[in-house]
């Protein structure tokens, strides 16, 4: 996996942490790091009983400066117990996984290295992915 962001709920205190990590694109002998890292939680709610809203929203790229980054945004709507709702958008390169504790809820597995699939944002689109 290239990249990953983790996002922890905590529904005692209300808040919503993150952590993440890239990774690196060898060409021969060098490792390019990751750039224009940006991931972030936007719009955290528990303004509802029992549930949490948020959008996870994350960018990077390969140290190989021309290439285009890579986006995506996810909006979650979760219980305690690790039920809820799924939707959003991503590129349409590389593959995307979204895991809700150790369920995996999502799983897209690109068709081709496509670079055209990083141009622009939100070539795949998640419906309500409900009752996961």
């Amino acid at each position: 996996m290239k990249s990953t962001q983790v996002l922890l709920v905590d529904f005692e205190k209300k808040q919503i942490t993150q952590s993440f990590s890239t990774g690196v694109t060898g060409l021969g002998p060098i490792q390019l790091g990751s750039v224009r890292d940006k991931f972030v939680i936007e719009n955290p709610d528990f303004s509802s009983p029992g549930r949490a809203g948020f959008t996870a929203r994350g960018q990077t790229a390969s140290g190989v400066l021309f290439m285009p980054n890579i986006n995506y945004m996810f909006q979650f709507v979760v219980t305690p117990t690790g039920k809820g709702a799924l939707s959003g958008c991503h590129d349409g390169y590389p593959a995307y996984q979204v895991m809700v504790g150790t369920n995996k809820v999502y799983d897209f597995k690109h068709r081709s290295i496509a670079l055209l699939k990083l141009f622009g944002q939100c070539d795949i689109e998640i419906k309500n992915r409900v009752g996961f």
